[in-house]
């Protein structure tokens, strides 16, 4: 009796359920697909990406008109020099999106240096971050072994008036750890 009752009980659910006169029709949703900004965050977090995928190190990156130059070391010995247009942004930002997931299971970060604790592309965002923060232009990053040299123009105001004057700045492990905390910080909350 009681396996009766739990079907007749099911079957009058299915009933009320098919019954309903109002149907409750929802949206379809939309997954928000990731859009390409031309910022120094994004395009230093892709120059990164390329670097960490072809295990690239003692990186300099400047930039010219029309994009970026990247001189680093190969793993099998040498320099190599790369070429990023800004025309190329997109589309390596559209195959990262493709990406998203996969290399963090394969388990691609490790300590790099002391002075990359995890990949170019965390390090390289964090400082675009700051950069973009900045109203930054031309910019130079430079690895050297104990210190990341980073240069260019940015903006700043005084009372009178905005200028764009020249910056320098050396960051040391504990600048680098300092920029990711906040890097990370931020996209937590985002």
């Amino acid at each position: 009796m009681a396996d009766s009752e739990s079907v007749m009980s099911r079957t009058s659910i299915f009933r009320a359920i098919r019954g309903r006169e109002a149907v409750i029709e929802t949206a379809p949703v939309e997954v928000s697909k990731p859009v390409y900004k031309p910022t120094y965050t994004e395009k230093l977090r892709l120059i990164g990406m390329h670097l960490d995928v072809h295990e690239l190190s003692a990186v300099k990156i400047m930039e010219v008109p029309g994009g970026f130059l990247a001189r680093a070391e190969l793993p099998i010995g040498g320099v190599d020099l790369f070429e990023f247009p800004d025309a190329l942004f997109p589309q390596l930002f559209e195959e990262a999106a493709a990406r998203r997931g996969a290399d963090e299971d394969a388990g691609t970060l490790r300590l790099k240096s002391e002075l990359i604790p995890t990949s170019y592309a965390d390090v390289l965002r964090a400082i675009g971050e700051e950069l973009d923060a900045y109203m930054a232009r031309s910019i130079l990053v430079s690895e050297g072994p104990d210190t990341i040299y980073l240069a260019g123009m940015r903006l700043e105001n005084n009372s009178l008036r905005s200028t764009v004057a020249p910056f320098s700045q050396l960051l040391y492990p504990e600048d680098v750890d300092h920029l990711l905390e906040a890097s990370f910080q931020r996209r937590a909350e985002a």
